[in-house]
This record gives structure tokens, C-alpha cells and sequence, in this order.
């Protein structure tokens, strides 16, 4: 491996663990909405639909 094909992996990678944490935190942020409409937690992600 090429120390460009090694930095393009490292880039990918650290993409894809951004990605997640973005998608982490907008469930979280749904599930905290759900909290403030209904003064409890959603048991699954199907209570989370329209958040």
C-alpha cells in the first residue's frame, strides 16, 4: 500500500466515524424530543417515527 492509498483509507475511515456520530446524535436529538412531548423515553424506533 501506497502512503496516498494509506492516507485515502485513514480519510474514509474517519468519513464513515463522523457520519455516525452525526446520525447518533440526530437520534438522540429526536428521542429527546420525544422525551419533552411525552414525559418519557420512546421504548423503540417505531415511537420515534415523525421526530
Amino acid at each position: 500500500m501506497t502512503v496516498e492509498q494509506s492516507m485515502e483509507l485513514d480519510r474514509q475511515q474517519h468519513d464513515h466515524a463522523n457520519a455516525s456520530a452525526n446520525t447518533q446524535d440526530a437520534h438522540y436529538d429526536a428521542a429527546y424530543e420525544f422525551y419533552l412531548d411525552h414525559g418519557f423515553w420512546p421504548v423503540n424506533d417505531d415511537e420515534l417515527a415523525g421526530y
